[in-house]
């Protein structure tokens, strides 16, 4: 399987790096790096992760980084496409603000 980041998870990636730039600028690269190879990992397994509430959305837990990656499956294209890259804080954040407005 192919994966492949969508624009909005290639800028939530990018914010995220410009965050972890303005505290500890060397830690940047490795994030990315990280970040890389949990996506390269997905492409051998990916329905190894939690699925989430949503349909066809699982969340794969980037340790080590307090963030988390959001994907689907196209089955039909045999690609992974990584929806969403969120700190854990700003997904808990999300979480309680989509319960609060139901």
């Amino acid at each position: 399987m192919n994966v492949r980041f969508t624009r909005n998870a290639l800028a939530q990636l990018d914010k995220i790096c410009a965050d972890i730039a303005s505290q500890t600028p060397r830690a940047t690269r490795d994030f990315v790096k990280w970040i890389l190879i949990e996506a390269v990992r997905l492409r051998n397994s990916p329905e190894s992760h939690q699925k989430t509430d949503m349909p066809g959305v699982w969340v794969l837990d980037v340790r080590g980084y307090s963030c988390l990656m959001f994907y689907g499956i196209n089955d039909a294209e045999q690609e992974v496409h990584i929806l969403c890259i969120r700190r854990s804080v700003q997904a808990l954040d999300a979480a309680k603000s989509s319960k609060r407005a139901r």
